[in-house]
């Protein structure tokens, strides 16, 4: 099942983050070297931030860290800038400095969290969103926040045990949180718990209709398993009218009117999926109508696509030979 679940991995957030902290994060440890040239640099480099200027601001900071290097305030400009320049593995090392210098800094933290998000490498990510749990166990509104994005993030690491400890604990903080009983429902689908998943997502739906996200995931389901088409077809239908941008959700609809064998309307809907979003996944709805509709040339050409984006899926390589 595909699912959208982690926002943070798009760059525009961590700069959403990390703008609400620029302004407080000018540190002592150059503060009292304000006759060295060291510190004249700093600020020629901060101004050049303002600026937008990040290379020049980069060639400043470098000419400070060749005198000072373990200044927290420094490592974190430059990890910014890093940042702008979408240099993901340079912004990373200066993050890491950062929480090692200043271990206390939650900011840098957060910000390191949300690059390995950025960087699909989510078992870095949620090491990183462990520390900051720790840290604020005592604090009820973020602990749960927290427990939800590692909920995410073991997700994507098929570490469906972790998910499953996180989203019982938020629960019990918080017993009506949607969105821990949606990650339960999404784990028990994975593990083959169809039933459970089924109910879970009816449960969601009977506590809030309008759940676009669990309306799509029982769809889906439904068609997966080949059972109660016409129910898939109406929450599938009502989760692309609430949100008909979406390509996941449009392709469930494709996917659902394939299952019950209307070609034409499968064909419509998974085409405008794929130009929503480019998904092996799709890719192989899109391919299967073409080969129903008697098109080989373009059912190959599909699967071809999405075997190049996941070249794990076998079963896509024995539908291209058998064509």
């Amino acid at each position: 099942m595909r699912i959208q679940l982690l926002d943070s991995r798009k760059t525009s957030i961590i700069f959403f983050v990390f703008g609400l902290m620029l302004c407080s994060c000018i540190d002592d440890g150059l503060e009292g070297r304000k006759s060295s040239r060291a510190y004249s640099n700093y600020i020629k480099g901060l101004m050049y931030d303002r600026l937008n200027q990040t290379d020049q601001a980069l060639q400043c900071y470098r000419k400070v860290q060749g005198s000072e290097k373990d200044v927290p305030a420094l490592h974190f400009q430059m990890g910014f800038d890093y940042l702008r320049l979408k240099q993901f593995t340079k912004a990373v090392g200066e993050f890491e400095i950062v929480t090692r210098l200043t271990p206390k800094d939650d900011q840098a933290r957060y910000i390191l969290a949300l690059i390995y998000a950025q960087l699909n490498e989510a078992k870095k990510a949620a090491d990183q969103y462990e520390i900051l749990l720790e840290k604020k166990l005592q604090e009820r509104q973020s602990n749960i926040q927290l427990r939800l994005i590692l909920s995410q993030l073991y997700f994507f690491e098929k570490d469906f045990s972790r998910v499953k400890d996180h989203c019982k604990k938020i629960l019990e903080m918080a017993p009506l949180n949607e969105s821990a009983f949606f990650m339960l429902a999404i784990v028990a689908n994975e593990e083959g718990r169809f039933d459970d998943a089924i109910a879970g997502f009816k449960e969601i739906l009977i506590r809030n209709p309008e759940f676009a996200d669990a309306m799509n995931s029982l769809a889906y389901l439904y068609a997966e398993q080949n059972m109660e088409l016409q129910d898939a077809l109406v929450l599938a239908d009502k989760a692309v009218a609430s949100e008909p941008s979406n390509g996941s959700f449009v392709d469930t609809l494709g996917w659902v009117y394939f299952k019950l064998g209307d070609n034409e309307k499968a064909f419509e809907f998974l085409k405008m999926a794929s130009r929503l979003l480019l998904d092996p996944v799709i890719l192989d709805h899109l391919a299967q109508v073409y080969y129903k509709k008697g098109m080989t040339k373009e059912a190959k050409e599909n699967w071809l696509r999405s075997l190049r984006m996941d070249p794990t899926k076998k079963e896509i390589r024995e539908k291209l030979k058998k064509i």
